[in-house]
């Protein structure tokens, strides 16, 4: 008489327990792009708060604070890149003229954009689609004029 195998449930088990540690694996290595998007922008407004201050005792966003903060966004792996032929850090929309303390409106903005790692790459992997350009960081921030003269 034929005797039946009794290891089948042994072998659906393995065969069960290596698809979830496949998937399992696959959803750890995706969230590691997600953690550098969050800490480069996290870098990036810590830099920016820095330049605001900076441009709020100048009166404005001067080339020395754009300068100084590119320096120190290269320092944090964010260098200077060209994208379709537009430099980033681009600081676009910034204050660039002077602007007094006591003028009617003290208001001075300080605008950063730069790429950003394109996460809709993520989701191809699990069946989604990826967008064809990656998008960016805009950091705007606000501040009150200190500068007397």
């Amino acid at each position: 008489m034929m005797q039946k195998i009794s290891d089948e449930k042994g072998e659906a088990t393995l065969i069960a327990t290596l698809i979830v540690s496949i998937v399992l694996v696959v959803f750890a290595f995706m969230l590691i792009p997600y953690f550098v998007f969050i800490m480069q922008r996290d870098h990036l407004q810590s830099i920016a708060n820095h330049a605001l201050k900076e441009a709020e005792v100048a009166g404005y966003v001067s080339n020395a604070i754009m300068t100084s903060t590119s320096a120190k966004l290269s320092s944090v792996g964010l260098a200077a890149i060209s994208v379709g032929g537009n430099s980033y850090p681009n600081f676009g929309g910034s204050t660039l003229t002077k602007v007094l303390r006591d003028a009617t409106d003290p208001t001075i903005h300080i605008i950063i954009k730069y790429p950003a790692a394109n996460l809709s790459k993520l989701f191809t992997s699990i069946g989604g689609q990826a967008e064809s350009s990656n998008g960016f960081y805009y950091i705007q921030l606000s501040g009150r004029s200190e500068a007397y003269e």
